[in-house]
């Protein structure tokens, strides 16, 4: 959402209500969620949104969530219900609940419903994680308000997925559609309803005319599963005989080569330099972290693709994935075998020893070239993203880099996203290293007091099973920056100590990991003021990672506090460009707004704070830069709203007692930023 929409102007854009019933019920104001704890209340609105006709009257709302009453009772329930929205509503600044005497309505205008971007996702053949599994997370935790609302929701739940399958099947029997982008809609669609036979033949063949037998042998034996439990009898004769010809070749082409016999790959991963410690990638392994092989991308399509073409884009993602180091990546040495060659997905990945698999396949037909790519579980073969890319260029070199850049930077937080999911599905006492990571990672992106306590538990944890793992050192460095940032520390010099202290530890254990040198120059600059060695580190972490989004943000206020805010601005956009999901992207905005204030540019500074404030309304060091921003850019109203959001997260906020955490490149810096947050509104 845009940050312009927080609050409403005058004459100007008015806030949105955002309201998301993939899963739980969340309701929120410009990322400000909506604070309305009646329940009923809560889903008067989803309900509302998601009614099909545009008004609904006042009598059905109240049999529908006051049955158990009588009417008298139950509009006098209605009216107070309406009453807390309209309240919760009007303090944010939303007036998307116009009053109506007799029959209710939103200003459909102002309202962004999750379920419209699931179905409009669906036309790029992908499905939001909460709703990939079936309509049953519609709405969860809303099932007791009512048995008549329990009633409506079941309906709306069987009705929605009736929808979805609608849209898949128009997109999966749509011949103009790319081979990828039809498979992927099959796929999603089979996984909806796993006994829909007609996507299974769809997805399996245009499995085995890719090539990928393995694939469609699956789909076939995941469908036959389905109907021997549910329904005790087998496929129809028109899916066996596809089957059949799939197993005999006649769709397939036949492989180019015998499947190599190669031993278990124990010494082929990446080492970007003759200085990479080996030490720091073996404790990667015992940390638990995922192993992922990018194999030789397929060559299709009625013009030839040059194969030096195909393996420079597996190279440069294997290269770009390498300097991340998690996860850690096979060497593409060990995976050039598979080039042209029909294999077993599932024992490629066992032999390997590849948690995930990255494959992909090069279409070419004329000048256009079109890139498909998709990230597998490595024994399921489920695909957890699908995506795709035109190359316009097939000889630049440059853009080859680009587009292999973006993938890489796209399938890391695929992959520890699902390493989330698969650690919270084991019990506490079995997870890795590596598992209890994720798990921290998460509760400190929820940015509260509490769950950074849990993240600095987990990662404490984490040491104790795996001391020589650089990630988990950088993750408790990591807690005591945002605890310093949200202004937390009740002893911020022991604190500064910690952070850099944890930071050192992950240098030593991996002394060319990109991120871990880039944090502790900025942790110099911003908490000591030692500019010239935070310069030193955040040069030699570029050369280490030059494309990591991690590496380049930290070097952002750094470079600005040192003297050179233009290059920590160009630095901080690049980030942004290399992490467009990246769950901490509100601190790239965050560091790309105060490197801005630092030159002078208030309003590009306030523009920026703005953005990680609609994207994480909690970050109290960003709320304290934007008002600051917005005061200096004479933009009085602004930073008054603002600076009323740094009292809503830090109710005892005072400015000179905050003085020295300040940041700036000297005591007069400081001083100025104090000045203009005073003139925000805040109390000195």
């Amino acid at each position: 959402m845009a940050a312009d929409t927080l609050c409403p102007h005058e004459n100007g854009p008015a806030a949105r209500l955002s309201i998301g019933v993939i899963g739980g019920l969340t309701l929120e104001v410009g990322g400000v969620p909506l604070p309305l704890a009646n329940r009923r209340a809560r889903a008067i609105l989803a309900f509302l949104a998601l009614e099909e006709q545009r008004s609904v009257s006042r009598e059905r709302l109240a049999g529908l969530f006051w049955p158990e009453v009588s009417d008298r009772q139950a509009r006098g329930s209605l009216r107070q219900a309406l009453t807390d929205l309209r309240q919760a509503l009007e303090a944010l600044g939303c007036a998307v609940l116009p009053e109506s005497r007799d029959e209710l309505r939103l200003a459909r205008d102002l309202v962004d419903l999750d379920l419209t971007l699931a179905f409009t996702s669906l036309a790029r053949g992908e499905m939001l994680p909460g709703l990939a599994e079936g309509t049953e997370r519609l709405l969860v935790g809303c099932e007791d308000l009512s048995p008549e609302f329990d009633a409506w929701l079941a309906q709306f739940r069987r009705a929605t997925l009736e929808r979805l399958l609608r849209r898949l099947e128009g997109g999966y029997g749509d011949d103009r559609l790319v081979s990828a982008q039809r498979r992927r809609m099959a796929e999603l669609a089979l996984r909806l309803d796993p006994l829909h036979e007609a996507a299974c033949r769809v997805a399996m063949e245009l499995a085995a005319l890719d090539g990928d037998i393995a694939a469609a042998l699956r789909c076939y034996g995941a469908l036959y599963r389905a109907m021997d439990r549910e329904l005790d009898m087998e496929p129809s004769e028109v899916t066996q005989a596809l089957n059949a010809r799939i197993k005999r070749g006649d769709i397939a082409p036949p492989p180019t080569a015998a499947l190599p016999k190669l031993p278990p790959v124990t010494s082929g991963l990446v080492l970007p330099g003759p200085s990479f410690p080996g030490h720091a990638l073996n404790a990667g392994i015992l940390a638990g972290a995922p192993v992922v092989a990018v194999l030789p991308f397929r060559c299709l399509g009625p013009d030839p693709v040059p194969p030096s073409l195909s393996e420079g884009v597996v190279d440069d993602i294997v290269g770009i994935l390498s300097s991340v180091r998690e996860p850690v990546v096979i060497s593409g040495n060990s995976t050039r075998h598979y080039a042209g060659v029909a294999v077993d997905l599932a024992e490629v990945s066992q032999r390997l020893g590849a948690s995930y698999l990255v494959c992909g396949s090069l279409r070419s037909a004329g000048v256009q070239l079109r890139l498909n790519v998709e990230l597998l579980a490595g024994q399921s073969g489920a695909v957890l993203w699908w995506g795709n890319y035109d190359i316009a260029d097939a000889t630049s070199f440059a853009v080859h880099q680009e587009i292999a850049t973006k993938i890489a930077f796209t399938l890391v937080p695929r992959m520890q996203q699902a390493e989330l999911q698969l650690s919270r599905r084991r019990p506490p006492e079995s997870l890795t290293a590596y598992q209890l990571l994720q798990q921290a990672r998460a509760e400190m992106f929820r940015l509260t007091r509490a769950s950074l306590r849990d993240a600095q538990l987990l990662l404490e944890r984490a040491v104790r099973l795996d001391p020589d793992y650089a990630p988990i050192h950088l993750g408790l460095a990591n807690c005591f920056s945002l605890r310093l940032g949200q202004r937390w520390s009740i002893d911020r010099p022991l604190d500064i100590l910690s952070l850099q202290t944890s930071v050192q530890r992950a240098v030593d254990a991996d002394p060319t990991n990109g991120a871990a040198l880039a944090m502790l120059g900025h942790s110099h600059a911003i908490n000591s003021d030692r500019f010239a060695e935070a310069r030193a580190l955040i040069d030699r972490a570029t050369a280490y990672a030059p494309n990591d989004a991690e590496t380049l943000m930290w070097g952002v206020l750094a470079l600005a506090y040192a003297g050179d805010p233009k290059q920590g601005i160009l630095r901080g956009e690049r980030a942004i460009a290399l992490s467009p999901e990246d769950p901490f992207r509100f601190r790239y905005e965050h560091f790309l707004s105060g490197a801005n204030y630092t030159r002078g540019d208030f309003d590009a500074a306030a523009e920026w704070g703005s953005r990680s404030m609609a994207r994480n309304p909690f970050y109290l060091s960003n709320l304290c830069m934007t008002a600051a921003a917005y005061a200096a850019a004479n933009r009085a109203r602004e930073a008054r709203e603002v600076a009323a959001k740094v009292l809503q997260v830090e109710p005892g906020f005072a400015v000179l007692e905050r003085l020295p955490g300040f940041p700036g490149r000297d005591e007069q810096a400081r001083r100025t930023y104090a000045e203009h947050l005073i003139a925000a509104g805040l109390p000195a």
